[in-house]
């Protein structure tokens, strides 16, 4: 781990979250003494891990940081489609070929990007106590540390690990635990180890956040706050079918986020700006900040002048459009027909497409970035209430679903009826914002793009049994060859 660590950091010194760069003299012969002199150093360390969030690495259009796992994760699923081969970009993954393949983009990319994360937010907690600066800016920089380091293992398990069961012992293995940046190589630890240790740092991020002589004002919405890690934490309870907790933390980042639901108007704007009153964590984009090609709406959204967007745009999932009342504001999202875009002629046009992600200029992927909003945590309060059979699930979703369409009725019933009901309106909700792959997984639901408008000789798997050992990503082959405790998943 110690060749992406304080070179990594290094080269984030001079970008950053905030609306401005920021600047800094020559790296070239700065050591980690130097970084963390100061917390003003070290919180330009933990700037540039904001900012990694979204840099291209590699110089691959693939590799677009956090953005393009959630993208992935949609490939993976069975509510977005694509509708050509286009540039040819994604195909892989929508094949569920790409994550399986242990020499191929994905498997490297999340892994490398993670644990990129995790190396720097061990420096970052490691040198910290000792920088030189007020007590509640050290809290503050750690407390994001540990967010980073939490949110970063968390999508590691998920991906190459086994699904979380109840039931079990999780004693299957998941990632490698790294957490100092002098430790050697490691072997995988167990999904439960790695579960324990998230909760851990979800723990420690939650208490420096909320400590108080920590008197940070975040100057945008791509730092961490305690309402953010209490939002974390309620996605891994749900993770672990914990629903007590999932309750817990989801209500608390609910009360605690200052967030309120986006109006009718607001819903149809693009998911394009944080200055959505629903959007907890996001990234704030600059035209100086862009992402080109390898962005988020350069993939995802109906209008950017990108080959992908052209040639290839997303659609919504037949079989799931069809379940959305045309009462519902969100059914506004799609297009059935394809035809009612303006669009310039050389974009292609395509039933089901969708118009939710927005670009204000065709020329540019430049947009914010929403990572956590504030529908996400009444869906998840109100799956775990379902859960837990408590009388009131149905005002939570309600509060929510109400929102979107003025006609909706409280639900009548509970047990399996209401909890269906709370998931076909986390698929609608949530559509394009990178959970599908992820909640198959966690639900054991199998994967089932049949009697849709997927196309089989496009993206040839239409179904996976939810025990198929393709759930995993492959470790990729460089880990495997430069640490030899680590094995590999079942071929």
């Amino acid at each position: 781990m110690k060749n992406i660590t304080i070179i990594f950091i290094l080269l984030l010194l001079s970008t950053g979250c905030d609306k401005d760069f920021l600047n800094t003299s020559s790296t070239s012969s700065y050591d980690e003494s130097f970084v963390f002199s100061t917390t003003e150093k070290a919180y330009a360390a933990l700037n540039g891990i904001h900012r990694s969030m979204v840099m291209q690495y590699s110089s691959q259009q693939y590799y677009g940081g956090y953005p393009s796992l959630m993208i992935v994760m949609e490939m993976l699923g069975d509510d977005v489609v694509l509708t050509s081969n286009g540039n040819g970009y994604w195909i892989a993954e929508y094949q569920w070929k790409g994550h399986r393949d242990e020499t191929g983009v994905f498997p490297f990319f999340a892994y490398h990007l993670f644990y990129k994360f995790i190396a720097n937010a061990n420096m970052i907690l490691e040198n910290t106590d000792a920088a030189t600066g007020p007590e509640g800016d050290k809290k503050m920089i750690k407390g994001q540390a540990y967010a980073y380091r939490a949110l970063s293992y968390f999508w590691l398990t998920q991906l190459y690990g086994e699904r979380y069961d109840p039931h079990s012992g999780n004693n299957s293995p998941a990632v490698s635990l790294v957490l100092s940046s002098t430790a050697g190589k490691q072997p995988r630890s167990s999904v439960a180890a790695v579960y324990s240790q998230i909760i851990k740092d979800l723990d420690n991020a939650v208490d420096l956040l909320e400590s108080p002589d920590n008197t940070f004002i975040r100057p945008s919405k791509c730092h961490f706050t305690a309402a953010i890690v209490k939002g974390l934490r309620a996605r891994v309870a749900l993770a672990m079918h914990d629903w007590e907790t999932a309750k817990t933390y989801a209500s608390e980042a609910i009360r605690e986020s200052g967030c309120s639901l986006m109006t009718a108007e607001q819903y149809r704007q693009g998911f394009n700006t944080a200055d959505n009153p629903e959007w907890l964590w996001a990234f704030e984009q600059t035209a100086e900040q862009s992402t080109y090609y390898h962005g988020f709406m350069a993939v995802m959204s109906y209008n950017c002048n990108s080959t992908q967007i052209r040639t290839n745009p997303k659609a919504i999932s037949k079989t799931l459009y069809e379940q959305i009342p045309d009462t519902d504001i969100r059914k506004d999202l799609w297009d059935p027909t394809g035809q009612v875009y303006t669009l310039p002629a050389t974009f292609t046009r395509i039933p089901y497409m969708n118009r939710k992600f927005k670009v204000e200029n065709s020329g540019s992927s430049v947009a914010d970035i929403c990572f956590m909003r504030l529908s996400e945590l009444y869906l998840i309060l109100a799956e775990a209430k379902a859960h837990l059979n408590e009388t009131d699930a149905a005002d939570t979703l309600y509060t929510l679903a109400r929102s979107r369409n003025p006609q909706y009725l409280r639900p009548a019933s509970g047990g399996e009826d209401l909890l269906s009901e709370i998931l076909l309106q986390r698929r609608i909700e949530l559509w394009g914002e990178g959970f599908r792959f992820l909640d198959l997984k966690r639900l054991g639901q199998p994967l089932d793009r049949r009697y849709s408008n997927h196309k089989e000789n496009l993206c040839k798997t239409l179904s996976v049994s939810p025990g198929d050992k393709s759930w995993q990503f492959l470790i990729p082959k460089k880990e495997l060859t430069a640490n030899d405790k680590v094995e590999q998943n079942p071929l």
